[in-house]
């Protein structure tokens, strides 16, 4: 019992950390552009609506966290914080002004893929921000990242 119970704190452990990673990656990427990073990110947690993922919500506390320390404004973790229901013209508006919105579409494939993961609302977002951000839409690569955080 002991056995399996250190297990699963490793395998908790362990996932943890990646999420921590992963979240630096994506701030050290977009350092030009945190908060819209923020809120790309804030748009595919409201893609599942009503039924969001724990681990989204965990890997954007820790995307927060650093965003913070990195100079991230705090009247947009102020206005995250906040918002209920999600501007998204807003946020198309906001990322059509930025020249290199690539790392933003990276750092998205991950906070949908987080959860193991990805619902067809999240496909939708995804496959407006590739476009919004000039890169290429790969469904199955999508899949594949998600099947990696299964592990």
């Amino acid at each position: 019992m002991t056995k399996v119970t250190a297990n699963k704190a490793r395998e908790i452990m362990r996932k943890e950390a990646k999420m921590i990673e992963s979240a630096k990656r994506m701030v050290n990427a977009s350092e030009h552009c945190l908060d819209e990073l923020l809120w790309a990110a804030w748009m595919i947690i409201a893609a599942n609506g009503a039924q969001p993922d724990e681990a989204e919500y965990t890997l954007f506390h820790y995307l927060t966290l650093i965003s913070s320390e990195s100079g991230v404004s705090a009247k947009t973790l102020d206005e995250i914080r906040n918002t209920v229901e999600v501007d998204y013209s807003k946020i198309w508006s906001m990322l059509s002004q930025i020249s290199d919105a690539a790392p933003i579409y990276r750092a998205c494939t991950v906070m949908a893929a987080v959860d193991g993961k990805i619902t067809s609302q999240e496909i939708d977002v995804l496959r407006r921000l590739a476009d919004c951000c000039g890169e290429a839409f790969d469904e199955q690569e999508l899949h594949e990242k998600a099947k990696q955080w299964r592990r």
